[in-house]
């Protein structure tokens, strides 16, 4: 019987226009991303998923950006695992969207 990682609402972290990002339970060096619904899925997991990969084919170098290590089941669904990005506090990074409309960079 395949093991079933269960989701809970202390672990959510954020929510993207597909999908629902949670801590890992198990790993608190990564993340799980979950299809919010189903039905208008643009199969962003899926295409994620292979875009890291044929990066790390390649050979590209990782430096800035994140790793990939597959799919598990979760209660909410199939989730894509991926690292976690963090602070030097080891608090999650706010995202790029965030840090360009509170305008934390310069244009150089």
């Amino acid at each position: 019987m395949k093991e079933i990682i269960n989701l809970t609402d202390n672990l959510f972290i954020a929510s993207g226009g597909e999908r629902d990002c949670y801590s890992h339970p198990l790993d608190n060096t990564k993340i799980l991303k979950i299809i919010k619904n189903k039905n208008f899925s643009r199969y962003q997991n899926e295409l994620e998923y292979k875009y890291l990969k044929s990066l790390e084919t390649r050979k590209i170098p990782f430096s800035h950006i994140v790793k990939t290590y597959g799919f598990v089941d979760t209660n909410l669904g199939k989730a894509l695992i991926n690292e976690k990005i963090c602070n030097f506090d080891k608090q999650i990074s706010e995202t790029f969207r965030k840090s360009i409309i509170e305008k934390k960079f310069t244009q150089n």
